[in-house]
């Protein structure tokens, strides 16, 4: 479904990240930043006004691009068809930053916490690092890791872990460019044909632009379930993706020549559509780079319920002041209800049979909770919220459990996994 306008709330669920607010002062709202879009198409870079969605014409000395990303103030653009990488600089300016040697059809750049870029190249199955000199190493091929088929989308976590995603394979790996261990993350879970481009945030989500059937696909990286957030047909052949820092994805259709806002819910908005500009192969928005350094991460062992299962709590999206951000609850009794406990510590203190991972002597939160489904194991609910855009909120952190009514617990109440919640810009 296609909507007008954007929404901010989804879901059943209370207002959890405002709920974990108010235990702070508020304070002025934050400055606006700039947004502004800026998209490759085959007849070049052109910057999109986000508010009077005009576009002005940057470069078209770029070739065929692909999949940018900016570094040291300028859009790294891949030149796919004439084995190039370009450097375009906000005012236009474009200059050739890597040609021949290792750079083979190159498609996608990004770049490390480190301020490394790093690029695939989808015809030689490549991946590798070029310097601001130009000096290029390769960091992945064939020889050293033999599953390596059409690396397309490649997208960094704050922690320095890399995710490549595959186009002909449709799978995902993790890869660590510190001791050059990879690990398959997902083979595409049945629900993923092609990775044409792939957005890690900092909660254990990987986003993927799935090329082949249209469709944005979210990936948890624990296990390699997939979910499709949307198939809109908009979507068709969808080529790039990039999760903003206020929690929507942009994604954009080469054949239907559009830029496309996709909401955690599903639901779509197109923000550009225009066919004289040519087939759109990337998105970027300058302001979204660096990443948010909000996250949201797993600790500490639940308490099985119901058929041995063990609640599951995890987060959607990295929590950044005036973005959305949600909670996934999973592997519950289905049809059953439940709390989450939260509060500004961690604990481990023995209760029920299990162990609560909340500190409830010091400041504390309770939200009702509510699972669909029927059966052991099958309960799930998904809730998204906006956090304030309250900078004096950036750094904090905070703590959940979900605690799951459940006859076939010891106590006849579940536990689930805690999460450590740190709010980010």
């Amino acid at each position: 479904m296609r909507c007008p306008a954007r929404s901010s709330r989804f879901g059943r669920a209370p207002p959890l990240a405002l709920a974990c607010a108010a235990l702070l002062v508020a304070a002025p709202v934050a400055p606006a930043q700039d947004s502004d879009y800026w998209i490759c198409t085959y007849s070049g870079v052109f910057k999109v006004n986000r508010t009077t969605l005009k576009v002005r014409f940057v470069s078209n000395g770029v070739g065929s691009p692909y999949y940018s990303q900016w570094w040291n103030g300028a859009l790294i653009v891949p030149d796919y068809e004439n084995d190039r990488v370009w450097s375009v600089q906000t005012d236009g300016t474009t200059t050739l930053l890597a040609s021949g040697g290792a750079v083979d059809n190159p498609i996608t750049a990004a770049v490390s916490p480190s301020n490394e870029l790093w690029l695939t190249n989808i015809d030689s199955d490549t991946v590798m690092t070029i310097d601001a000199a130009g000096n290029q190493t390769i960091r992945m091929d064939p020889s050293s890791y033999p599953w390596i088929d059409t690396p397309s989308g490649m997208s960094f976590r704050p922690d320095g872990t890399l995710y490549l995603g595959q186009y002909d394979a449709g799978d995902v790996w993790h890869f660590d460019p510190v001791t050059g261990i990879a690990t398959l993350v997902t083979d595409g879970d049945g629900v993923m044909d092609e990775c044409a481009a792939l957005h890690a945030d900092n909660s254990g989500n990987l986003f993927c632009a799935d090329f082949g059937l249209g469709q944005v696909v979210r990936v948890r990286v624990e296990d390699g379930s997939c979910v499709v957030v949307s198939n809109d047909p908009i979507l068709q052949e969808v080529t790039d993706l990039r999760v903003t820092k206020e929690g929507t994805i942009l994604a954009t259709s080469q054949p239907n020549s559009a830029l496309v806002e996709v909401q955690m819910d599903g639901t779509t908005t197109i923000v550009l559509q225009a066919t004289a500009l040519g087939p759109m192969q990337g998105i970027s928005v300058q302001k979204d780079f660096p990443y948010s350094t909000g996250s949201i991460v797993k600790y500490g062992s639940g308490l099985a319920g119901s058929g041995g299962f063990v609640p599951d709590l995890r987060g959607i999206l990295s929590p950044t002041i005036g973005g959305v951000v949600g909670l996934e609850h999973r592997f519950a009794l289905g049809g059953t209800f439940g709390f989450t406990l939260f509060g500004g510590a961690a604990a481990t203190i023995p209760v029920w049979g299990g162990t609560l991972l909340v500190d409830w002597s010091q400041p504390f939160g309770l939200l009702p909770l509510s699972f669909g489904g029927s059966g052991a194991g099958a309960g799930e609910s998904v809730a998204f919220d906006t956090l304030p855009n309250d900078p004096t909120l950036i750094g904090a952190t905070f703590f959940l459990q979900d605690l799951v009514v459940d006859p076939g617990a010891p106590k006849k109440v579940a536990l689930s996994n805690g999460i450590e919640f740190t709010i980010g810009s």
